[in-house]
């Protein structure tokens, strides 16, 4: 009997593990999984940066995605990277409307990264955001 017990609990197993990564594959993903790990610092400074972009419209979107959160309307409109010591934003613009003195700014047209948008901006703290 005990036998029976074990491949049952081995099934359920499985059965929870199969439906994770399903849930994965098809991208159930949350903001705080983007949190886990950092440091106080940086979880302020992106809870600062979410409330900014959500204030902005209501009809703003958060999408957390397995390596960015995105934020839509239609489309994309900013993508969000929280690492460990700073946060990046990617924008759907133009790098040739961004002013070129513009701090925390970078060119990412040719340059491989998660998400959407040529420009990006990295902030290491509020003051910087």
């Amino acid at each position: 009997m005990a036998s029976s017990h074990g491949i049952r609990w081995s099934f359920q197993f499985m059965l929870v593990m199969s439906i994770v990564a399903l849930s994965r594959a098809t991208g159930a993903y949350t903001f705080d999984e983007h949190l886990e790990g950092k440091t106080d610092d940086v979880r302020e400074l992106t809870a600062t940066i979410r409330e900014f972009i959500l204030g902005l419209d209501e009809s703003i979107e958060e999408v957390p995605k397995k390596y960015y959160v995105a934020y839509k309307v239609s489309q994309n409109i900013v993508c969000m990277e929280v690492k460990g010591r700073n946060v990046k934003l990617f924008l759907k613009l133009k790098p040739s409307d961004v002013p070129t003195q513009t701090a925390h700014y970078r060119d990412v047209t040719s340059i491989g990264h998660y998400g959407t948008g040529d420009v990006e901006f990295t902030f290491g703290s509020e003051a910087d955001f």
